[in-house]
């Protein structure tokens, strides 16, 4: 429903309000592109020991039993 008010937003906007927003747009992208890459490189590097895995899999079942 929010994609279809913002269709109408932009072409009732003039050229150089599109140009703005688009901008805008593309610089918000890159942030969160780099966001993840930077979580995805923590992660690969915490995880990258074999122990590691294995101990957030027993945490994983744990906390399952306990729901239960």
């Amino acid at each position: 429903m929010i994609l279809n008010i913002d269709i109408y937003i932009k072409r009732d906007m003039n050229i150089e309000n599109r140009e703005k927003e688009k901008v805008l747009r593309n610089e918000v992208k890159e942030k969160k592109m780099r966001k993840g890459r930077r979580s995805r490189k923590r992660f690969l590097l915490e995880g990258s020991g074999y122990e590691t895995k294995e101990v957030r899999l027993w945490r994983r079942e744990e906390i399952k039993s306990d729901l239960y």
